[in-house]
């Protein structure tokens, strides 16, 4: 009882930070559907407990990318893989079917990987039955739960979460043996993917991250090719970026064609997939792929708001990897309203490759709450995998 207590404070100062800080950002919602699969299995009074399949679902609102709103319900058939067991409590199965609302933090959603933790609290129906006698008894019964795992981005839209959570309720006969001390729970581990739902946004219609005032075409989505991106429209020369193995790579046959092409134009071929997130105050690395066959020099220019002058950083070739340079904004650049170009001029200064112009640049939307977000959110994860841990390995008297 007094783990509940303990977390259900948890959720509610949680809660208050959470929409304290939400008031001072705007403008980051999203919306995603997530299908799960697993295993679960109760944590009670068996002595063999099984794991068994289970199924769910989640949809979650994300007003920042550090923090969601979610709603999530799963479907498991519980039992114990020991028939004496089952014969000595006169017992086969229980039906579990949770539904609860949860808080999600994200620690690190700009990256690829990214930890995050839940704390939430619901309902469970359960049906405990034997045959052939049918139903022993059944219910609704409150929960609450802590949970948490990794969330991997494979692309724009889709997402693969592998995780776990730990459901604590409010009744202590799930598998018909009311002993002990504490109630019984169900414990669920889980792998899924998960899909973010396209949102309107007044100020860029077509959804490819170029604001409508620098969109030449706001009603057809720029082509995520890394060249010309910044203009919001796709361009059909030249045709030779290509998607390698999953990531925005260029094949080595196709970086021979794009260096000739380059040769041929005397002119520098920019290929840079832009930056449209950050986290302020942390340095903003930037990439680039650059082709031709007498190079002056590669640089990223950057500014801040309506600032008069643009500042400088000449991007250096990597050591590994032809053709490609890196530079990084410094984090005391890097605030609200940024705003940055890549341009690389050759050897005789008669050809010039961008990525964005002075006035077309490429914006970056820049999130303030970060270290915030992420003291939120590790509290959250001690609390919560700390009260659950505590829960499930504790013996009951």
């Amino acid at each position: 009882m007094r783990t509940r207590v303990r977390l259900a404070t948890a959720v509610a100062v949680v809660m208050a930070a959470a929409l304290s800080a939400l008031a001072q950002e705007g403008g980051w919602g999203s919306v995603s559907l997530g299908l799960r699969s697993g295993f679960s299995k109760l944590e009670g009074d068996l002595e063999h407990p099984r794991l068994c399949p289970t199924v769910g679902g989640r949809l979650e609102y994300a007003p920042v990318p550090y923090f969601g709103l979610g709603l999530a319900a799963s479907y498991a058939i519980l039992n114990s893989r020991d028939y004496p067991e089952r014969e000595m409590l006169q017992w086969d199965k229980t039906i579990a079917a949770p539904v609860e609302g949860e808080l999600a933090f994200y620690l690190f959603p700009l990256r690829r990987v990214c930890p995050y933790a839940s704390i939430g609290a619901g309902a469970i129906y359960w049906r405990s039955s034997r045959a052939p006698t049918g139903t022993i008894r059944k219910g609704w019964d409150g929960l609450l739960k802590a949970g948490g795992g990794l969330k991997f981005r494979l692309s724009q839209v889709v997402s693969l979460a592998l995780g776990a959570d730990v459901r604590a309720t409010f009744v202590d006969a799930l598998e018909n043996r009311p002993s002990g001390d504490e109630t019984d729970g169900v414990i669920f581990a889980h792998a899924g993917l998960t899909f973010s739902l396209p949102m309107g946004d007044k100020n860029d219609r077509d959804l490819d991250g170029v604001p409508r005032e620098l969109d030449l075409d706001d009603a057809v989505a720029e082509d995520p090719d890394g060249y010309m991106d910044h203009d919001g429209m796709p361009e059909e020369n030249p045709d030779f970026v290509r998607y390698y193995r999953g990531e925005m790579k260029l094949m080595e046959e196709v970086r021979e064609i794009a260096r000739a092409e380059a040769v041929s134009e005397k002119k520098p071929v920019v290929i840079h997939h832009p930056v449209r997130r950050a986290e302020g105050h942390r340095t903003l690395k930037l990439d680039a792929e650059v082709f031709c066959d007498s190079l002056l020099v590669c640089a990223a220019l950057y500014r801040v708001g309506m600032e008069a002058n643009w500042s400088l950083v000449r991007m250096l070739p990597h050591p590994g990897l032809p053709y490609r340079y890196s530079a990084a904004i410094p984090d005391s650049a890097v605030d609200r309203g940024l705003m940055y170009m890549v341009a690389a001029v050759n050897a005789d200064k008669s050809g010039i490759g961008y990525a964005g112009l002075p006035r077309r640049p490429l914006q970056v939307r820049v999130f303030q709450g970060a270290s915030r977000w992420r003291s939120v959110g590790g509290t959250v994860a001690a609390l919560g995998w700390g009260a659950a841990g505590f829960w499930v390995l504790r013996r009951q008297k």
